[in-house]
């Protein structure tokens, strides 16, 4: 996957833009400076993360009407999703996470503790930890 980002960013820079650029750079120097450099499922919670942050500063911008900040974070958030993984719609996690708790608590009363654990280790590559928790 690093691969893949380091070939984009050669092309960004070919065809001069500067968002993807500056995104991906991001991006590369994130995992460059974490500890384990050829984890693929690291390159993974980065993005996750970085989309999080692009989400969180798109919800603050619109609430101070600073547009053109949003827009700029809209164009960051667009590129990181295209390496994210394929989301799952709600309706389908939904049922699911209704199959994992009958699994897991078949003969007992469920746990929401538990339920958002498993839910999260087994889903958190499709789907936002929010959202799992969320449902």
């Amino acid at each position: 996957m690093i691969n893949i980002i380091k070939e984009d960013l050669k092309t960004a820079m070919r065809n001069k833009d500067k968002v993807k650029i500056n995104t991906l750079r991001g991006l590369i120097s994130i995992f460059n400076n974490s500890d384990s450099k050829n984890d693929e499922s690291l390159i993974s919670k980065i993005i996750k993360k970085e989309a999080k942050k692009r989400k969180e500063a798109i919800n603050l911008y619109k609430e101070s009407n600073r547009k053109d900040l949003m827009e700029n974070e809209l164009k960051e958030l667009k590129i990181l999703e295209s390496y994210m993984p394929q989301q799952i719609p709600e309706e389908e996690l939904e049922n699911k996470i209704n199959e994992l708790c009958k699994e897991l608590f078949s003969d007992s009363k469920p746990e929401l503790g538990i339920l958002i654990k498993n839910c999260i280790e087994k889903f958190s590559e499709s789907s936002d930890n929010g959202t799992i928790s969320r449902i």
